[in-house]
């Protein structure tokens, strides 16, 4: 339901668009709408199921805590952006690796750890 992207879809579906973002009230909506009309469609005998399992306060707080196990991933695209997921995940953060003097200090052992006062 939180429209990640599925190892078939990468062959099957090479040009899928990005998800819709699951943090948006209305998106978050729609996926718990579409959850419960697929969990009822599986009772195609019992026309009043929907009532049974979605009837009251303590059913919907039963089936929110359940949605709780559903993740959106951070990316939804096939192909991944993977440049500018690092670039939100890492930003211009400062590192040795470019020769920077502060963030080189920053990776040295503390003086007394190498015996010097």
């Amino acid at each position: 339901p939180a429209m990640n992207v599925l190892l078939p879809q990468i062959s099957d579906d090479p040009h899928r668009k990005a998800a819709a973002p699951a943090f948006n009230p209305v998106v978050e909506k729609d996926m718990n709408e579409a959850t419960q009309k697929f969990v009822t469609s599986n009772f195609d005998n019992d026309p009043d199921i929907a009532d049974k399992l979605f009837k009251d306060l303590g059913d919907n707080y039963v089936f929110n805590n359940s949605m709780w196990n559903w993740y959106a991933t951070p990316n939804t695209k096939i192909p991944n952006d993977q440049g500018a997921f690092a670039e939100y995940c890492y930003g211009d953060m400062i590192s040795c690796k470019e020769n920077n003097g502060l963030a080189c200090m920053q990776d040295m052992p503390p003086h007394w750890i190498n015996g010097t006062n």
